[in-house]
């Protein structure tokens, strides 16, 4: 029986006769799930226990939010699997809105994440900067000058190694999700070892629970704070053509990933809470070396350089990824020519790593991390909630779409619903933030449309003015087209 798959769509049972270069599938379903592990466990364990505890008001109702919130982002993950085997582009989100609504839609996406970036960079650069300090300063609070400024540096680091070698950020971050991986088993260890020596007062029954905020939209800043930590598992989409047979091992992948995510998450909150009470969690700088002193004190530097090296390699992630959607917005020439060039020499996207590092030098003064979490969970979730709809248009506008995997609908609604519900709340109990996120998503239309009105047009010297701006930035930078390197290759 012929499939009704169109051609566009990416060939998931690939013929070995096919000529030619082109990705191979290495990536087996254990390799599958360890990407998506070690892309979803960033910072947000480190830093969002205090967010999560703080809106939910006790212990057990926070346990209950961190649950709540890797079964709600376990079926968005498979939202955008459907999404991903559908769309053959590469670009994650704005990809899937830029097939089902059109280019305005996919470049608001953009803008928001082009804004929202740089932020979450910020804000793993304070967390690695903080531990740094606490490390080395520990008995003695550090003035927010100097975290900011070893955040700045740690920025331009990993900038510097994105616009350097693709390998060499790759390589980088590699290696830190082994540290990260340790740090985080170090921990429950240490928990489950408190647990054992009898240290388990905060986890009694009467005292669990007690103090359980009954305000809904705290509880919406709860999920918000704790799904900071989920974030990564939209991602998957970039896997598709690399996956030893794909209907059978990302589905799987998705499913055990997301399970062990959770589980570790619930059990290193739980850690955390056998030796601090809620009132010591709270007012911790640094959540999980505070939890190192309350047990082994010689830890301490261990803990504290883990989860530095942590952060630091998550945002060399971070940093490699949103310049390849920067890049692929100005291929569509919705941006600026100059941000689709690549440097002669290195092969990398330099304007796009630049103009994310031009970015973060204004935005690393900002220094509540709490409010930089809760405005980048709200654009990363308006963008969920229009990658959602797009999921529900081509539903309804393409049904005879061959679909390999298929999300249940009702499922699917649930999520929507529920992510739905969490922003109007949010809004409602956190507005400064959350209308400031807002704000900044649609202020990329008309941003969106002057682009459009002037790239077509002469307008005489202004059209001028940028072409020379445009030359003299490939001449300094060493920047051409990616037409010609691809043609200098062949």
């Amino acid at each position: 029986m012929k499939s009704n798959r169109p051609k566009e769509v990416v060939d998931l049972e690939p013929d070995d006769s096919h000529k030619g270069v082109r990705l191979k599938r290495k990536i087996s379903l254990m390799h599958a799930c360890g990407i998506i592990i070690g892309t979803v466990i960033g910072s947000g364990i480190f830093i969002s226990p205090k967010g999560v505890v703080l809106h939910s008001g006790s212990y057990g109702a926070a346990i209950l939010v961190w649950v709540f919130g890797g079964i709600v982002n376990t079926c968005a993950a498979f939202i955008f699997l459907e999404l991903a085997l559908i769309t053959p582009e590469a670009g994650g989100i704005y990809a899937y809105c830029r097939s089902a609504f059109g280019p305005w839609a996919s470049f608001m996406v953009f803008w928001a994440d082009f804004v929202r970036g740089p932020l979450g960079a910020c804000v793993l650069a304070r967390v690695s900067a903080i531990y740094v300090m606490e490390m080395i300063n520990f008995e003695c609070a550090t003035p927010n000058i100097i975290v900011t400024l070893l955040a700045l540096w740690f920025l331009i680091s990993v900038h510097l190694f994105n616009a350097y070698s693709v390998s060499l950020a790759a390589g980088v971050n590699t290696a830190f999700t082994f540290i990260k991986t340790g740090a985080l088993v170090l921990i429950i260890a240490l928990g489950l070892r408190e647990i054992g020596l009898g240290n388990s007062k905060n986890l009694e029954s009467n005292v669990f629970f007690s103090g359980s905020s009954t305000n809904p939209a705290e509880y919406a800043l709860a999920i918000y704070s704790g799904f900071f930590a989920y974030g990564g598992h939209e991602n998957l989409g970039i896997l598709v053509e690399e996956i030893k047979n794909p209907l059978r091992n990302l589905p799987r992948a998705v499913m055990i990933s997301m399970t062990v995510v959770t589980i570790v998450y619930v059990l290193t909150n739980l850690a955390y809470f056998t030796v601090m009470t809620p009132t010591e969690l709270l007012s911790s700088p640094a959540v999980a070396l505070s939890f190192a002193k309350g047990t082994v004190p010689m830890l301490v530097p261990v803990i504290s350089l883990a989860v530095a090296c942590s952060t630091f390699g998550s945002n060399t992630a971070s940093i490699l990824t949103k310049s390849r959607v920067t890049f692929r917005v100005a291929r569509e020439k919705e941006f600026p020519a100059i941000f689709n060039m690549i440097n002669m020499h290195y092969i990398t996207p330099m304007p796009a790593v630049i103009v994310q590092c031009i970015m973060v030098l204004f935005f690393v003064w900002l220094t509540d991390i709490g409010q930089l979490i809760t405005y980048t969970s709200l654009v990363s979730r308006l963008n969920y909630l229009l990658a959602f709809v797009a999921f529900f248009w081509l539903r309804y506008k393409k049904p005879h779409l061959y679909r390999p995997i298929r999300m249940n609908i009702v499922l699917a609604a649930f999520t929507t619903l529920i992510l739905l519900g969490l922003t109007g709340l949010a809004v409602y109990g956190d507005p400064i933030p959350a209308l400031g996120g807002i704000g900044v998503f649609f202020s990329g239309i008309p941003f969106y449309f002057f682009w459009r009105f002037i790239r077509n047009r002469d307008l005489g010297r202004f059209s001028q003015a940028l072409d020379n701006i445009t030359i003299f930035l490939q001449l300094f930078l060493q920047v051409v087209p990616e037409e010609i390197i691809e043609k200098e290759v062949k």
